[in-house]
C-alpha cells in the first residue's frame, strides 16, 4: 500500500445525492414514491400494466409471503422472468428479511445448481414455469402475489437493515468460477440515486432496459426508475425477440434505453427503427464499448435533443458516464468511458502497482465508500478484493482488471481488459485495437478477436478474428477484413485465423463470450 502514498486521485466532478435520500430501506423509499402519487404507471409487461399503489400492495403481499415461508435462515433465489413479479421480488425480499440471489432461467441448469449451492439458498420464487420448479428443486417455494391496492401495506417485521447483505449478483464466470457479489440496499440505493440526478430521471420517463434482468446494470436501472416514480417497461428479449423490444419501445413510448452496441447495431438497421426510437431522450450503451461509427448511427436514429450517453461499470464498484456532445468523433478514436460517480476517486497504476506517469495506461482502481460490501462465501461476506483505502477507512478500493488512459479533461478512456492485452513474438498487442479497427470493414456488424494460450517468448500461439456480418455476405469478408488490417495496423496485430459466424456468443449481461469462443469448433480453421 505504501506504493500509493502520495499518488494523485483523480475525483468525482459531480456532487453527491444527500445521503437521506438513499438512507433507507428500498421498500420504504417506493412508499414514500406511491404515497405521492399512487395512480401512476409503476411498471408494464406485454400489454399489462401497474399502478404505484397496486405495486406497492403486490411488494406487500409478496413480502409477507416471503415471511411466512417454512424455510431455514438463507438466501432466497429469484428464477423469474423479467416482469412485474420479478420487479416486485426486488423490494420484497429485504423486506422480509432474505437476501436475494437473481438468477435467470437462460443459465445452464449446471450453473444455476452451482450457484445455488454456493449461496447455500434455502427459499426460492419462481412462478408457474416447470423449468425454474425443477431448477430449485428442494427448496422451500414462495408464488408471487398480486396484492390488493389501496390496502395499507403492513410489513413483515424482521426486514434487513440498509447495510446487510441484500443482492447476491454472480459474475460472468468468464474468467473462471462465478463469484457472487454482495450489494446492500444502501449501496444499491445510493447507485439508483445517481443514476437518477446523472440522467435526470423524472417521473414522466419510461425506461427499457435490454440486456439481461438479473444483472447489476438491470437492477441499478430499475431501482433508479422506480425510485424516481418513473416506468419500467420489462421486456425479454429472449422470448420478445428484437421485434418485440421495438414493437414495445414504440407502443409504450420508450423515453430512456440502455443497451448494449452488438444489439444496437442490429436495432438501427431494421425497418421500423425510427418510430419506435422517436420518444427517445436518453440512448445510453452499457456493457461493451461503443465506437465513434454507433455514436452517429445513434445521432441519425434519435430526435434532436437525445442525450446519447456511454456508460462503463462492474458489479463490483460504481460507473463512470460520458455524454456525447455535439463534435462527431474521429473514426478509430475511442468512445469515453467518462468520468466516475459522484464519490468515486480513481488512479492508474502498473503491473508492479505503482501509479503510472500522467498520460500514460494502466490498470484502473477505484475508492469509494459505495463499493461492494465483498463476495459471498460460506454465508458472509469476504473482502479480500476490496482493500481498505489507507487514506480513509470508510472507503474501499477496487482494482477493476481493465486498462485505461486519463485524457487531457480528466475523464476516462478503458482500453480493454488486462487479459485482452497480450504477447506475440515480444510485442504487446491490445485485442480491442484490432476489433475497433475491424469494425471499419464494410459488412462487418460485429466482431471478436481471441488469444490461444501458447508457450515460451511467443506468449500466445495465435489470434482468430470471429467476424459477423452485416448482411448474408459473399465468402469475401475475411479476406477483405484481412486485407484492411494489413493495411493499417501492424503485422502481429493481423490475426492468423478466421472466423464467419451469424452471431457472437453472449453472457447474460451482453458482453461477448470469449470462453466460448476459445471452445468454439475449428476456432483455428486458418479460412
Amino acid at each position: 500500500m505504501s506504493r500509493l502514498d502520495g499518488a494523485r486521485w483523480v475525483t468525482a466532478r459531480d456532487q453527491p445525492p444527500a445521503a437521506e435520500r438513499f438512507a433507507r430501506p428500498l421498500h420504504a423509499i417506493l412508499t414514500a414514491v406511491a404515497a405521492r402519487d399512487p395512480d401512476r404507471l409503476a411498471a408494464v409487461c406485454r400489454g399489462q400494466g401497474v399502478t404505484y399503489a397496486a405495486f406497492l400492495a403486490r411488494v406487500g403481499d409478496l413480502a409477507r409471503g416471503i415471511a411466512a415461508a417454512a424455510a431455514p435462515p438463507g438466501p432466497m433465489a429469484v428464477l423469474l422472468p423479467p416482469g412485474l413479479d420479478y420487479l416486485a421480488a426486488l423490494f420484497a425480499g429485504g423486506a422480509a428479511g432474505r437476501t436475494l440471489l437473481l438468477l435467470t432461467g437462460s443459465n445452464p441448469a449446471e450453473r444455476n445448481a452451482a450457484l445455488l449451492a454456493q449461496a447455500g439458498a434455502t427459499l426460492a420464487v419462481c412462478g408457474d414455469d416447470p423449468g425454474a420448479i425443477g431448477a430449485v428443486a428442494g427448496l422451500a417455494l414462495v408464488s408471487p402475489r398480486s396484492g390488493e391496492p389501496g390496502r395499507e401495506t403492513d410489513w413483515p417485521e424482521g426486514g434487513l437493515s440498509i447495510d446487510a447483505p441484500a443482492f447476491l449478483l454472480p459474475t460472468s464466470g468468464s474468467t473462471g468460477t462465478p463469484k457472487l457479489v454482495v450489494h446492500s440496499q444502501r449501496t444499491m440505493a445510493q447507485r439508483a440515486f445517481v443514476h437518477i440526478d446523472r440522467f435526470r430521471l423524472t417521473p414522466d420517463d419510461r425506461a427499457l432496459f435490454d440486456g439481461g434482468h438479473t444483472s447489476y446494470g438491470a437492477l441499478r436501472e430499475f431501482l433508479a426508475v422506480l425510485c424516481s416514480g418513473g416506468t419500467v417497461c420489462a421486456v425479454d428479449p429472449r422470448v420478445d425477440g428484437i421485434r418485440g423490444i421495438l414493437d414495445a419501445m414504440r407502443a409504450q413510448r420508450v423515453t430512456t434505453l440502455r443497451t448494449f452496441v452488438s444489439l444496437f447495431r442490429t436495432v438501427a438497421r431494421l425497418d421500423g427503427a425510427a418510430a419506435a426510437f422517436a420518444y427517445m431522450r436518453l440512448l445510453r450503451f452499457g456493457a461493451e464499448p461503443p465506437l465513434a461509427p454507433d455514436i452517429r448511427a445513434a445521432r441519425a436514429l434519435v430526435p434532436p435533443g437525445c442525450v446519447i450517453a456511454n456508460s462503463y461499470g462492474s458489479t463490483e464498484s460504481i460507473n463512470c458516464a460520458w455524454e456525447a456532445g455535439a463534435d462527431d468523433l474521429a473514426d478509430g478514436a475511442p468512445v469515453p468511458a467518462g468520468w466516475i460517480d459522484p464519490d468515486g476517486e480513481y488512479l492508474l497504476v502498473d503491473d508492479d502497482g505503482a501509479p503510472v506517469p500522467a498520460g500514460m495506461p494502466g490498470e484502473l482502481i477505484i475508492s469509494s465508500r459505495y463499493q461492494s460490501p465483498g463476495d459471498w462465501r460460506d454465508g458472509q461476506c469476504d473482502q479480500e478484493r476490496y482493500r481498505p483505502d489507507p487514506r480513509d477507512p470508510a472507503r474501499r478500493l477496487f482494482a477493476t482488471g481493465d486498462l485505461a488512459r486519463i485524457q487531457d479533461d480528466r475523464s476516462l478512456v478503458i482500453l480493454g481488459r488486462k487479459d485482452l492485452l497480450v504477447k506475440i513474438n515480444g510485442q504487446r498487442v491490445a485485442l480491442l485495437e484490432i476489433e475497433t479497427a475491424l469494425l471499419g470493414v464494410p459488412g462487418c456488424a460485429s466482431c471478436a478477436v481471441i488469444a490461444a494460450p501458447g508457450s515460451g517468448a511467443a506468449g500466445v500461439e495465435g489470434l482468430t478474428a470471429f467476424l459477423t456480418p452485416a448482411q448474408p455476405p459473399g465468402s469475401d469478408l475475411a479476406a477483405r477484413a484481412r486485407a484492411h488490417l494489413a493495411a493499417r495496423l501492424p503485422t502481429a496485430m493481423v490475426p492468423r485465423h478466421w472466423r464467419v459466424i451469424p452471431a457472437l456468443p453472449l453472457l447474460p449481461n451482453g458482453k461477448t463470450d470469449r470462453q466460448a469462443l476459445l471452445a468454439w469448433p475449428d476456432s483455428r480453421d486458418p479460412r
